[in-house]
């Protein structure tokens, strides 16, 4: 059968390379070379992995194993076995259902002659049994559906999957691609490809520290004396307790000891009544004491916290409990990178707090900048400090060119600006410079401080102005006022209109200061009378007579004045009314009449129109008044008031000068002036510059190195793979038929707010926590603790998981055990792991595959005598397994085959 134009032969070479490059797996040419790689006899294989393409040998002189790729991997005593989908293609008469179901029983067959031979063993110490693990590659095209129901048939039937891993790949021979890689590293994770480089070898004082041999407990908590002694050849010790029987209390002195404190008493200041017991018969309580027993250290509760020279950052650097479980998933985001971050690695807290003090400032500068700066600007941090880098170049330099001036800190072209000069004068000079000229950093200040002065004022009162402009454009648009121009005589109509106006005028004084004699006079009788004004009083006026009467007399006061204004500038108006002269009665117009308001409305831009030609003391207003009443033009500035479109002109002027100032108004106050936005660009270029070196000196730091960049997702580079990677790995080294799910991790961002986060992934899901169940959450958990808690600098190379299996069933604890086992491999000397559990079941199955000295904690007593020792916990002394006592390859029998004849593929 073939992939493409690649036949069997080819796809099994392929992956053999491919695993070569992964995970140094060397291809070997026949079994002799796979039980022994050194090539001669008597002599132990070298730690590492081997393959051998097509491989078939006789297991225990009885079974035959039969495979497209063979692994045998000392270093973590395991076997792999591998076959591909297009194997089958020899037994046409077998579908791949039955094909999946056949291979998976032969694997777990190889398993059961395993674990048999370890029992056969004889005496002494039983071999750690080998490992065994199935691999099906699938091709891309391959309709897998069938293949996932006949394993989830066989995982509901059967308990193969106790006893073997089993992993499917989506593989075929190609270009290197991420998800490429990213597949063969889960469907081989038992080989740990990542993790092997997580965990580099110890260094020379690592190896030369003393191991963690464990401590003594004197009155803490139960009156006696207790002690853990640890076996000196076990890396990994189980250690089993029923609730009550002192699990934690063993656990919360050793972190006493190590850290000078106790997390969960905290906000307990005497310690000593918290853990201290009376003997039976004495008054006062005894002294507790606890005292690691590798190095004699001892300390007394009575004596204070300890001064310990141990130099264990937290608790949680060493210890995985369940509260330490729920902080690690159920913090958000941001709250869950500074535990993180204060817990593993806390030598990155004053590194990280740099940056995101840095971050923030910078940020808040940017926000500061005029907004066309910051159009499209990227969101990634990394991206965003390349663009600001590139924007920000036009200050690189002793000195600033005036034209970079004006595209940066200027909201207006120089054109809006030079019609900006009637209303500030002083712009005309200061445009007249050179655009090609450059200033320095103090004559920028200076040049701009000019601007300001003169923008300044119209800055602020843009708003006003615009109202005066517009009340003025109105005035202007009067159809009498652009009608009119002064004639030889007066019409009977023309001043026939003007003395009816001041009438007008004159009759609403006259009654307004009568109705006002009114009011006074019913609020002084309301005052002075005792009976109700309803009963004198014509319910039209009562409501003058209210409360409010006060109120209303200083209304009617304003308006009343305002009456009187117009009533004199009517009469004003009348007075230059003389003899009739000869007159044309068809080019007569009539003439306008022009309020108090209409001619301070022109006025007040008076000197907008008029700038620097403004006759002293000439206001538009009352000059368009005097040549009306006078019946004459009037030259003032620029234009002739009373020639024919006089109106229009200055209309015109304007409307050119509200565009102007609409355009002012329409920029942003913080951006209007070039001072302000020059001050914003010098400050966020220093912020800027603050903040690259803030990550840079970030991205130096090991942290940086397995999270990735804030923001980003690059995978890691020469120094290490990234922490999503390694987590990844572990959890599908620890979860029975992971292929059915998304790969789970965890990378450095930004919450919603800007703040440095810790995501976790399911997938593609950002909150994946939202997604994992409860053994899933605290799977994930125990793989950032197994991965980070070695690298927070831990004096004692001590991990402590304190029942660390919650919720998880019976499979799960059987591979979690399995993966372990390979993780305690990789961790090396002095390292020791401690493992508390409670439940019987999960500690017999994790002594069935874990190299682990176990101890059983002794049940409480009603009566305890502290001078006997009995209280002591004891090992259990005959499930000792080493490191080296793993059974190997050659001791399950295996003898050559020779291989029958295939009909080409």
């Amino acid at each position: 059968m073939t992939a493409g134009a690649e036949t069997l032969d080819d796809r099994i070479g392929a992956l053999q390379d491919a695993l070569r490059k992964l995970a140094g797996i060397k291809p070997v040419a026949d079994l002799a070379a796979l039980h022994n790689p050194n090539g001669r006899t008597g002599e132990p294989p070298l730690p590492g992995a081997r393959s051998l393409a097509k491989a078939i040998a006789i297991i225990d002189h009885h079974f035959e194993l039969v495979c497209d790729l063979l692994i045998i991997d000392d270093r973590f005593g395991t076997v792999g076995v591998v076959h591909f989908l297009d194997g089958i293609a020899h037994q046409p008469a077998e579908d791949p259902t039955a094909w999946c179901r056949r291979t998976v029983e032969n694997a777990a067959y190889l398993r059961h002659l395993a674990l048999t031979k370890t029992q056969q063993a004889g005496r002494g110490p039983r071999p750690l049994p080998l490992a065994v693990d199935l691999v099906l590659v699938l091709p891309r095209a391959t309709e897998v559906s069938g293949i996932g129901d006949a394993l989830r048939d066989i995982a509901r039937e059967s308990n193969f999957l106790h006893g073997i891993g089993i992993h499917l790949l989506p593989w075929a021979p190609g270009p290197h691609t991420a998800a490429g890689e990213a597949a063969l590293r889960r469907a081989f994770c038992w080989t740990l490809p990542t993790i092997r480089r997580w965990f580099p070898p110890p260094e020379g004082h690592e190896r030369e520290a003393r191991p963690f041999r464990g401590a003594e407990l004197v009155n803490w908590r139960l009156p006696g004396t207790r002690s853990l002694n640890l076996q000196e050849d076990a890396r990994v010790h189980l250690v089993y307790g029923a609730n009550g029987s002192g699990k934690s209390s063993l656990v919360e002195a050793i972190e006493y000891l190590a850290t000078g404190r106790i997390d969960r008493l905290e906000r307990v200041e005497d310690i000593a009544r918290i853990v201290e017991h009376a003997p039976d018969g004495k008054a006062a309580p005894a002294s507790a004491k606890v005292r690691f027993l590798d190095a004699g250290t001892e300390h007394d509760t009575r004596l204070g916290p300890p001064v310990t020279p141990v130099g264990i950052p937290s608790a949680g650097a060493f210890r995985l409990n369940q509260p330490m479980m729920d902080r690690l998933v159920t913090l958000n985001d941001a709250d869950r990178i500074s535990y993180f971050i204060s817990t593993f690695f806390p030598d990155f807290t004053a590194v990280a707090h740099n940056y995101d003090s840095a971050e923030q400032v910078a940020r808040e500068a940017r926000d500061a900048l005029p907004e066309r700066f910051r159009k499209a600007m990227p969101l990634d941090p990394r991206l965003l400090r390349e663009v600001l880098s590139e924007r920000l170049a036009w200050r690189v330099g002793p000195d600033v060119s005036v034209d970079d001036l004006w595209t940066h800190c200027f909201a207006l072209s120089r054109e809006t600006l030079r019609r900006l000069v009637p209303l500030a004068p002083q712009l005309g000079s200061m445009l007249a410079m050179s655009p090609s000229e450059r200033l320095t950093a103090d004559q920028v200040a200076g040049w701009l401080g000019e601007y300001d002065r003169m923008l300044g004022p119209l800055s602020r009162e843009v708003d006003t102005i615009v109202a005066r402009v517009d009340a003025a454009r109105r005035v202007l648009a009067l159809p009498e006022l652009a009608a009119w121009k002064p004639s030889s005589g007066t019409s009977d109509e023309a001043t026939a209109q003007t003395l009816n106006g001041w009438l007008r005028s004159i009759t609403a004084v006259t009654i307004m200061s009568r109705h006002m004699d009114i009011v006074r006079s019913l609020d002084r009788a309301k005052r002075a009378s005792e009976r109700p004004l309803d009963d004198i009083v014509p319910s039209a006026l009562l409501p003058m007579t209210s409360d409010r009467a006060p109120d209303y007399l200083r209304t009617a006061e304003s308006e009343l004045r305002e009456l009187v204004r117009e009533e004199e500038s009517a009469r004003r108006r009348i007075t230059g009314l003389g003899r009739r002269s000869r007159w044309d009665a068809a080019a007569e117009a009539v003439r306008p009449t022009l309020t108090e308001a209409q001619v301070q409305a022109l006025d007040q831009i008076s000197h907008f129109l008029m700038g620097t030609r403004e006759v002293a003391g000439a206001r538009l207003g009352h000059a368009v008044s005097r040549a009306i009443v006078e019946n004459r033009t009037t030259p003032l500035g620029g234009t002739t008031i009373g020639i024919d479109g006089w109106t229009r002109v200055l209309d015109e002027q304007l409307e050119e000068l509200e565009t102007t100032l609409e355009a002012l108004r329409s920029v942003p106050v913080a951006e209007r002036l070039p001072g302000p936005v020059w001050a914003a660009f010098q400050k966020a270029s220093e912020t800027h510059d603050k903040a690259k070196q803030a990550a840079d000196a970030l991205s130096r730091h090991f942290l940086s190195d397995i999270l990735g960049a804030p923001g980003g997702s690059a995978s890691g580079d020469a120094s290490g793979p990234l922490l999503t990677e390694a987590i990844d790995e572990l959890m599908t080294l620890m979860t029975p038929a992971r292929w059915a799910y998304p790969a789970i991790g965890v990378e450095r961002g930004e919450d919603d707010k800007g703040q440095s986060a810790l995501h976790i992934r399911f997938g593609d899901m950002r909150n994946g926590e939202l997604r994992l169940n409860t053994a899933e959450l605290n799977l994930l958990t125990l793989s950032l603790f197994l991965l980070c808690a070695p690298k927070a600098g831990n004096p004692l190379h001590l991990l402590v998981l304190d029942d660390p299996l919650q919720n998880m069933d019976e499979m799960t604890v059987t591979v979690f055990s399995r993966g372990l086992a390979k993780i305690a491999t990789l961790l090396g000397e002095p390292w020791r792991l401690i493992l508390l559990l409670h439940g019987e079941d999960d500690f017999e199955r994790m002594r069935q595959e874990l190299p682990a000295a176990s101890y059983r904690l002794p049940w409480l007593s009603p009566t305890m005598d502290i001078t006997r020792n009995d209280q002591r916990i004891m090992p259990d002394e005959d499930q000792i397994w080493t490191q080296h006592g793993r059974q190997s390859f050659a001791s399950l029998q295996v003898d050559p085959l020779q291989p029958p004849e295939r009909p080409a593929a």
